[in-house]
């Protein structure tokens, strides 16, 4: 590269290539024939989609030199400015175990569709906010265990708001005070904005909503049948507001519990598994009755029949959870 004489420095790079085969794709130009290089390409396409600033930029931690900085030096020379974008980010790459990142010319990719015959896109994008955006990630079946359990662990609880708080199952209640549950929330939000604001800190942010989850998990509790004087209304605000803010925060960085956006079909989906759920219902109920004078066997028969068939649902992605003599369901992501 020094011992270049077309250059003026001995870091200054392509703006036009030259054609060396009459089948490079080519335009005329007063250089003669040729291309744009690589980086003022980024560059000219970028200022006409954005405009002549940009508020974040983003690539694989290899770009950052020198091709950010090449797309950087052109932007504010053409713009006559010292700033072109306000953040840059840089991201790590994704890689197998014990192996160099995933490249399409390495041939060791996974493609997209091999990944979710597997895996949800929730749960590889949950995979992805466990870690640092600049780090590199290693991926593999043990390292998506935990994602695929977090994303599980957030959509029981937002399923079991749901029907707490549409009164879809009376043998459960809340026990918290209502005053804690909205000082527990106020604290989480403080501190996931402290994490966001750091160098968008989603492994923390992360960590910060499952505790969040696992303090309202252990104040709801089942029974018998709620107490008469047992005041839904009293609850419903706190589990709905903890319900919403964690939500709300999920789909920010991309996951998806919207049951419509992630069915692909049009078949009545909530219809048939209702009424699969309602014959369940009434076999697990008639096999529990004390005062059906069933024996033992038979008793037992009955429910691993039940059994069996909440595990074959489980297996297509629909979730049963029996609560004392009632049962609700949700669709897995």
């Amino acid at each position: 590269m020094l011992d270049n004489q077309e250059k003026r420095h001995p870091y200054d790079f392509a703006l036009w290539k030259a054609r060396k085969e009459d089948s490079e794709p080519s335009w005329p130009s007063p250089w003669g024939h040729g291309r744009p290089g690589w980086h003022i390409e980024c560059s000219t396409l970028a200022n006409i989609a954005f405009g002549r600033e940009l508020d974040f930029h983003s690539g694989g931690k290899d770009l950052l030199f020198p091709h950010h900085h090449n797309e950087m030096v052109q932007c504010c020379a053409f713009h006559d400015m010292n700033k072109w974008s306000s953040f840059w980010l840089h991201t790590g790459h994704l890689h197998l175990k014990n192996d160099v990142k995933m490249s399409k010319s390495l041939s060791n990719t996974i493609l997209i569709r091999e990944m979710l015959s597997k895996y949800t896109s929730n749960h590889f994008r949950m995979f992805c906010l466990l870690s640092p955006y600049r780090n590199d990630k290693e991926y593999s079946d043990e390292k998506m265990i935990k994602p695929v359990n977090l994303v599980n662990s957030f959509s029981s609880f937002l399923n079991l708001c749901d029907n707490f708080a549409n009164k879809k199952i009376t043998t459960l209640q809340f026990i918290a005070d209502e005053n804690e549950v909205f000082q527990k929330l106020e604290e989480t939000r403080k501190k996931i904005h402290v994490f966001l604001s750091n160098d968008f800190d989603t492994c923390s942010m992360i960590e910060e909503l499952s505790s969040l989850v696992n303090f309202m998990n252990k104040n709801f509790q089942s029974c018998e049948q709620k107490d008469q004087n047992y005041d839904l209304n009293r609850h419903y605000g706190c589990v709905i507001s903890v319900h919403n803010f964690i939500k709300w925060l999920l789909e920010i960085v991309g996951l998806v519990f919207d049951e419509e956006k992630n069915l692909k079909s049009n078949l009545k989906v909530d219809d048939i598994v209702s009424k699969s759920l309602k014959f369940r219902k009434l076999v697990r109920n008639f096999a529990l009755d004390k005062d059906r004078k069933l024996s033992k066997e038979t008793k037992m028969e009955l429910l691993k029949y039940c059994d069996d068939f909440r595990e074959d649902l489980n297996d297509s992605n629909i979730e049963f959870k029996d609560h004392k003599t009632e049962t609700i369901w949700k669709i897995k992501y």
